[in-house]
């Protein structure tokens, strides 16, 4: 009786070793991405940006000086607003920034700059306001205004006639005192 060991492996060792080598390749990949991505905490609120091409464009930047070292893992916190630090990473991207008309050029620029960026103003286009949003704007800064100019007034005939109230009782008691 002779026996020789198999060197066919049995249905499920292969699936496991097809599982096994499918998770490296995956755990590769993500390490991968992992390191090609890095995360901001700007305010609370996290952006992610891909190291190559958009932060290594601007080299003399804050942000690329942060992530040259960065892993992975928890974010990077960067003291900036978070509703302009969007508009910096935009300008990482494309090397223009795109503004909604709510959105102040000046404050783009001035957090850029705090963050070692540059932005010319040509490098900022700012959409325009649609003129019907220009007209319920205006709409509402009248009513707001007429609604203050009102309690103005109404304040001001409530003191005068407080002082016309005093005069007549200080001019009273004084008739008074006199007989």
């Amino acid at each position: 009786f002779v026996s020789r060991s198999s060197n066919v492996s049995s249905p499920t060792s292969r699936a496991m070793s097809q599982a096994a080598a499918n998770s490296a390749s995956r755990d590769r990949s993500r390490s991968r991405v992992s390191r090609d991505l890095v995360r901001f905490n700007a305010g609370g609120k996290v952006y992610e940006v891909s190291r190559e091409p958009t932060l290594s464009l601007h080299p003399n930047s804050v942000l690329y000086q942060m992530a040259e070292n960065y892993q992975g893992g928890e974010p990077i916190f960067v003291e900036a607003n978070s509703e302009i630090f969007q508009y910096v990473i935009d300008y990482h991207r494309n090397r223009k920034v795109f503004l909604p008309f709510t959105v102040s050029k000046d404050a783009v620029v001035h957090e850029a700059a705090k963050l070692g960026i540059t932005i010319k103003p040509e490098e900022i286009v700012q959409q325009s306001a649609p003129l019907s949003e220009l007209g319920s704007l205006t709409a509402v800064a009248l009513s707001s205004q007429q609604h203050e100019a009102s309690n103005l007034l109404r304040n001001a005939k409530a003191e005068l006639l407080a002082n016309l109230i005093v005069k007549a009782a200080l001019s009273k008691l004084g008739r008074a005192a006199s007989i």
